[in-house]
């Protein structure tokens, strides 16, 4: 029996989308802004990485050990859409699931993190009739 190319392989893909701010985070006396927090989290895509920076997007002046920078398999910035997501991530996963195999989307994150935003998006639905 032939062995499988590494692109016919499936294995585990860790993704992250980074969803924009929602109404109540963007307003000038949000918890961020109350605390004094100078650090905001941003998404580097060509990286496949999410680091914290400066407001103004320079790095950290401090430098912290293994967590201000964590690479992934895939990393999707505020500005992606749910489409690019699917088609980055669970498309194959679906198609295999309709030829018969097994396959899991899992979302995963804290309340309020954007599981919903990302499965769902923010696009126009059409629903069916």
């Amino acid at each position: 029996m032939p062995k499988a190319s590494s692109s016919d392989e499936e294995g585990i893909m860790v993704a992250i989308r980074m969803r924009p701010l929602n109404s109540r985070e963007s307003t000038p006396d949000s918890e961020s802004t109350s605390t004094g927090s100078s650090r905001v989290w941003r998404v580097l895509p060509s990286y496949n990485s999410c680091t914290q920076t400066l407001p103004t997007g320079a790095p950290l002046k401090e430098k912290v050990q293994n967590r201000t920078f964590f690479t992934y398999d895939k990393a999707f910035g505020e500005a992606s859409t749910t489409t690019d997501v699917y088609a980055n991530t669970a498309k194959n996963i679906v198609g295999s699931v309709c030829e018969g195999l097994n396959g899991t989307v899992f979302a995963y994150g804290q309340t309020s993190s954007g599981k919903t935003f990302t499965m769902q998006g923010s696009e126009p639905t059409v629903d069916a009739e």
